[in-house]
């Protein structure tokens, strides 16, 4: 099945569950940045980690991963650092669908 066509069935099955995950998702691509001014990358994934709480289980993979790059897509603060803000909401939001998700970080030796 295509990303697509999941992301179809998950909107004809769950509208609301898709709406709210939409509407969180956005929130949180706005709320990133301000929590992204922390220089330590460990409490930064721990000030971004959910509850354990899954209210969008039973979503596809796929609708996750669209509707959180949809709400990073044009990015207002943090536009040089696009991988970190999208990896920081893809790892919370599948988390809270029930997945398991790992988070990787390159970092270049010459960056600051």
């Amino acid at each position: 099945m295509s990303d697509r066509a999941a992301y179809e069935i998950d909107k004809r099955q769950a509208p609301f569950k898709l709406l709210r995950l939409k509407l969180a998702a956005r929130a949180w691509a706005l709320r990133i940045p301000v929590i992204a001014r922390e220089p330590n990358i460990g409490r930064l994934i721990e000030r971004t980690k959910p509850t354990q709480d899954t209210p969008y289980a039973g979503l596809a993979i796929a609708t996750v991963v669209r509707c959180c790059r949809k709400a990073v897509r044009r990015p207002i603060l943090m536009a040089d650092r696009p991988c970190l803000r999208e990896g920081l909401l893809l790892q919370r939001f599948l988390t809270m669908a029930g997945f398991e998700p790992s988070l990787h970080f390159g970092v270049d030796k010459e960056s600051h």
